[in-house]
């Protein structure tokens, strides 16, 4: 009689990895990022608090300007839709959700500014002037370094 063979691994079988505890991501359904600062208490991604202080903005320069088109002042028709425009350009999130740095326009004078850049900061020099403000140096902190977004959020509130 033979002695038993010793067991041995079956080199096919692998072993299961074991699993890796996920932690708390964005609440957002379907959104299986991480947390922007977990250290912050925000529980949002990066994507949906953006989103979250777009919408926040907008609705605050809405409810400042009212549903008109800021440069309706030439007596042409401004009855198009009404957008949400950039002073300086979104991705300088230095200005992007600030109360100065945003109008309400309608389509055609957003579209007309959009594909006219000279006009546009001949325009915003003299929305600036005429309202009490300093073009140059809302330029010099919209190219400023990147504001915390959990502190931008805190600080704007809800939606007015």
């Amino acid at each position: 009689m033979r002695p038993a063979a010793p067991k041995t691994r079956n080199p096919i079988a692998r072993k299961s990895k074991a699993r890796k505890r996920r932690l708390a991501g964005c609440p957002i359904r379907g959104c299986k990022r991480s947390p922007y600062r977990r250290d912050s208490g925000g529980d949002l991604c990066k994507q949906h608090l953006v989103a979250r202080l777009d919408a926040t903005a907008r609705a605050r320069c809405f409810a400042r300007y009212g549903d008109r088109c800021v440069n309706a002042h030439d007596g042409t028709d401004h009855s198009t839709i009404r957008q949400w425009a950039h002073i300086a350009s979104r991705r300088h999130h230095a200005a992007r959700w600030s109360d100065e740095g945003s109008v309400v326009l309608c389509a055609r004078c957003h579209t007309f500014y959009t594909h006219a850049p000279d006009k546009w900061a001949m325009w915003c020099f003299a929305w600036f002037t005429q309202n009490g403000g300093d073009y140059e140096e809302f330029l010099g902190r919209a190219l400023g370094p990147h504001p915390d977004l959990v502190a931008v959020f805190a600080e704007m509130g809800s939606p007015q």
